[in-house]
């Protein structure tokens, strides 16, 4: 075939998904990218939809009222002959999927383990995701290098970090000010806080975060490696007594 191919899959990319409740159980469209799919298919491109879902009358219909434009559907026909069931494709758009090629290993590491628990909880919060920060809340007493890796794994996706800042009381557990702290993330994420791509907002000395249903954001845990897992702030903080 001559056409360019890409492969949507279906839930969390083309329709919300949270959680499976059966074949004609379909969540709400997702109105960007079936737009996208609309600019393709007017610039030639050949869209092929591939996704676990049986292609029922219910699907189809639900296809149609959206006007999400498809060329195929489960289909491998488009493949050269003595291909296999996968379809052929120049770009697939998945939202359990990554792409290793710009990542380091921890960084891929990171991304596959957060889209296997998001894939077992049953659902694909990005899709409902709306805002562009990803929120750090912490003490930071004091900034340290598991702190860094972590703030700069979202910085390294290319994405943009908001640091809520505890505002703590000064004792033996919390022995740095607002100030301080700040200058801490000030000296080193300079250059990300001159290109706003990190800012530091200050918060009460919360006890909880709570949100209800359906809030347009998730929760994410990021995993690194064991040796920086380990650094103890409590440690460091006694270290620096000790001098």
């Amino acid at each position: 075939m001559d056409k360019k191919i890409v492969c949507f899959d279906f839930d969390g990319v083309i329709a919300t998904y949270d959680g499976w409740k059966g074949f004609d159980v379909l969540g709400k469209p997702i109105q960007k990218t079936i737009n996208v799919m609309k600019k393709l298919k007017d610039k030639g491109y050949f869209i092929t939809i591939f996704t676990t879902r049986v292609v029922t009358p219910k699907l189809l219909k639900w296809l149609e009222k959206y006007e999400v434009p498809y060329d195929s559907i489960n289909s491998t026909a488009h493949n050269p002959p003595c291909t296999s069931f996968k379809p052929i494709y120049h770009c697939v758009v998945d939202d359990r999927a990554i792409n290793p090629v710009l990542m380091n290993e921890e960084q891929i590491l990171n991304k596959i383990e957060t889209i296997v628990n998001q894939a077992i909880s049953g659902s694909s919060p990005k899709a409902e995701a709306t805002g562009d920060w990803s929120l750090f809340i912490g003490r930071f007493q004091p900034l340290h290098e598991g702190h860094i890796k972590l703030i700069r794994t979202v910085l390294n996706e290319g994405g943009k970090v908001c640091i809520g800042l505890r505002d703590t009381p000064i004792n033996d557990k919390n022995p740095f000010t607002i100030e301080q702290r700040c200058r801490m993330f000030e000296k080193e994420f300079k250059k990300e806080i001159e290109e706003n791509r990190l800012k530091i907002v200050v918060l009460p000395d919360i006890k909880e975060v709570c949100h209800g249903r359906k809030v347009g954001w998730y929760v994410r845990e990021i995993r690194l490696d064991k040796e920086t897992e380990s650094i103890s702030a409590t440690k460091i903080r006694e270290k620096w007594k000790e001098k």
